[in-house]
């Protein structure tokens, strides 16, 4: 994962191998994936809304965010999940 610019974010690396991080400012989270492959995207995230915190997720091919999936995550409690389309994600809800 890559974290842009870093000085929005404060990484947890006691954590490992899990990736826990403060976001402290606006900024870019990056995580690439070495093929292709099917992938579920969601987090947890606990008083982000109560904090004033906003955020959009999307799925790219490229180097850069994607326009296609850049959407407002649906929201489950303090779980965040990136759903494309209701075929596969029907199911979970």
């Amino acid at each position: 994962m890559t974290f842009a610019p870093a000085s929005s974010f404060h990484l947890d690396t006691a954590a490992a191998p899990n990736v826990s991080f403060a976001v402290v400012g606006t900024g870019l989270v990056t995580a690439r994936f070495a093929q292709e492959a099917a992938c579920w995207i969601e987090f947890d995230s606990v008083g982000m809304e109560a904090a004033g915190g906003a955020l959009d997720i999307s799925i790219s091919e490229g180097a850069l965010p994607g326009e296609v999936y850049r959407i407002t995550p649906k929201r489950y409690g303090s779980l965040y999940r990136l759903e494309t389309n209701n075929q596969l994600y029907g199911a979970c809800a």
